[in-house]
């Protein structure tokens, strides 16, 4: 602590885990410990023999070391050789066992670098019980393949495929398998739109004011899409304060309305912009807010998209928001006339709304 004061101000993390941050830095300094908990039990032990530390260490790209007297690198589990052929590979299973997040460190590095999980770490990360971590470590991790990566949904999917999406994203995994309308979603299920929504917000992501509130809003957008319209009906019913508008609005825009209500009172979701932007992302709503808007964009832009003008739209979007949700809202109310059914009243209000800011703004 003394000598990190002497570089500048520091806080401790993780529960007295041994590990610490300096502020201006995007580092951890981590003391070797020989327990597996925190505080007392961690057992810290800075004067750690160099194998041994490594060998506690949860990937072997992150047990290599640098002596710092000579600048030679110390690497003796193979970690240099792993990075080359772009693979995360556990050190010691004894060791990758004792702190369960490993788990959802690894697929957040394979989404933030692009590697590939070595099949032996899989298998390991299946084995793992994840229901014990604290909340506030899983969201770090969370928080870091959802605003590092440029394709977040490779963590989504690692942790699918670890079966570690439960207990932390039973929201999400609910939307495995659930099926949508071919003409509208050619890539089938609604947990596939999911991952390509999170991965086109990502290119938006430099554009939001609050780029981990957008991407937990696409992670959330469609989670009502699981339960059935009885369910959302009463969802609606239950929550008048929240449901802006109700069974009175079209029935293809309330579960972006019951995904936020959902988020708002079971999920733990408190950022007002978040739970706005998952309740409008169908229609659109007069006052739209720039979350709002990049939201509502990315799901209509997703890579499955392939309606007459959305590579247009997708260039647009990078260029202009207001010009872009414009030609969307265009767009999505022409073909709802086209289609027979009613126009979503917010949908027509939220067009004339930023035609009219639009106009106000050129003069």
């Amino acid at each position: 602590r003394k000598m990190l004061g002497e570089i500048g101000p520091w806080k401790e993390m993780g529960a007295s885990f041994g590990v610490f941050a300096l502020r201006g830095y995007t580092l951890d300094i981590a003391l070797p410990r020989r327990g597996g908990g925190k505080g007392e039990d961690a057992d810290i032990d800075p004067f750690m023999g160099v194998e041994e530390a490594a060998r506690r260490r949860d990937f072997t790209m992150n047990a290599m070391m640098r002596d710092a007297l000579t600048g030679a690198l110390i690497d003796r589990f193979g970690g240099q050789a792993d990075i080359q052929n772009r693979v995360i590979r556990h050190v010691d299973e004894r060791t990758f066992r004792r702190d369960p997040l490993r788990a959802i460190r690894a697929a957040q590095f394979a989404a933030r670098l692009e590697f590939a999980i070595a099949p032996e770490t899989m298998a390991l990360c299946r084995t793992l019980d994840l229901g014990g971590l604290a909340r506030e470590r899983v969201m770090g991790e969370m928080e870091k393949a959802l605003t590092r990566s440029k394709r977040p949904s490779r963590c989504f999917e690692a942790l699918r495929e670890m079966g570690q999406l439960e207990p932390w994203l039973k929201e999400v995994a609910a939307l495995i398998g659930v099926k949508q309308r071919a003409d509208c979603h050619p890539e089938g299920d609604a947990w596939t739109h999911t991952m390509l929504v999170v991965d086109e917000a990502a290119k938006l992501r430099d554009k939001a004011k609050n780029p981990t509130g957008l991407m937990l809003a696409a992670l959330l957008h469609d989670s009502a899409k699981e339960i059935s319209k009885d369910e959302m009906r009463e969802i609606l019913r239950a929550y008048p304060q929240y449901a802006e508008g109700g069974e009175e609005r079209p029935v293809p825009v309330w579960h972006g309305v019951c995904a936020a209500i959902l988020a708002r009172t079971q999920w733990g979701v408190t950022d007002e912009a978040v739970l706005s932007a998952i309740a409008c992302h169908t229609a659109g709503k007069p006052g739209m807010t720039r979350l709002d808007k990049i939201l509502y964009l990315a799901d209509m832009t997703s890579a499955e998209r392939d309606w007459p003008g959305v590579e247009k739209l997708r260039k647009l979007e990078k260029k202009d928001l207001d010009a872009a949700m414009l030609a969307a809202l265009k767009q999505t109310n022409d073909f709802v006339l086209s289609q027979g059914k009613p126009l979503d009243p917010m949908s027509k209000a939220a067009y004339e709304d930023i035609l009219a800011r639009s106009g106000k703004n050129e003069r």
